[in-house]
């Protein structure tokens, strides 16, 4: 992909683009594209500036990083835990707390980039996972989690369609009164006519 994208940039970019995505192709290649874009203050959400074509590579980066950390990390939690994972667990449940607060701390309404791209602020989601995996190690939890896993399912069935539901209610215009929301649908809006 990197050799097709930079034929493409040396081809049909601008001088000055080509400044811009030379150092996106080198970012990438070393898997820390979403450093650099946070460094370069290249906006994710920016709708009128020029996008590289390299940007979807932040989410590769931060999976690369976690991917170099994460075996260091199991690897000292499990020899301080004298390889019980009760410390991993601990761990990855701070961790997931810290960059949570990490990512709360760092989002800024007008441009949300720093919080979007760093990998401090994306942590919790890959451990997360990892979490869960270390989880589903001990068969006493992987059978209580079958036994459960219907349950749990149906219950978040039901929590997708009252979001669904709700999120109709407030989208739909009402004429006023605090009860309008209980009208139903007028007949232009539900497809069937008079």
């Amino acid at each position: 992909m990197l050799i097709v994208v930079a034929i493409w940039i040396g081809l049909f970019a601008s001088p000055y683009e080509m400044a811009l995505r030379r150092g996106d192709l080198f970012a990438t290649l070393f898997y820390v594209s979403n450093w650099h874009f946070i460094l370069s203050d290249q906006d994710y959400f920016t709708q009128f500036a020029s996008a590289s074509p390299l940007r979807h590579t932040w989410s590769l980066a931060i999976e690369e990083q976690f991917y170099i950390v994460w075996p260091i990390l199991v690897g000292a939690a499990l020899w301080i835990g004298r390889k019980r994972p009760v410390v991993l667990i601990g761990g990855c449940i701070v961790g997931i707390a810290v960059s949570g607060i990490v990512m709360a701390l760092l989002f800024v309404p007008g441009d949300p980039s720093r919080a979007y791209y760093g990998t401090d602020a994306r942590a919790h989601q890959l451990l997360i996972g990892a979490l869960l995996a270390v989880l589903m190690t001990k068969r006493d939890l992987l059978a209580s989690f079958r036994r459960f896993s219907g349950i749990v399912a149906i219950l978040a069935a039901l929590a997708i369609l009252v979001a669904f539901v709700r999120s109709t209610i407030k989208a739909r215009p009402t004429t006023g009164g605090s009860r309008s929301y209980l009208r139903p649908l007028p007949r232009s809006w539900s497809g069937r006519s008079k």
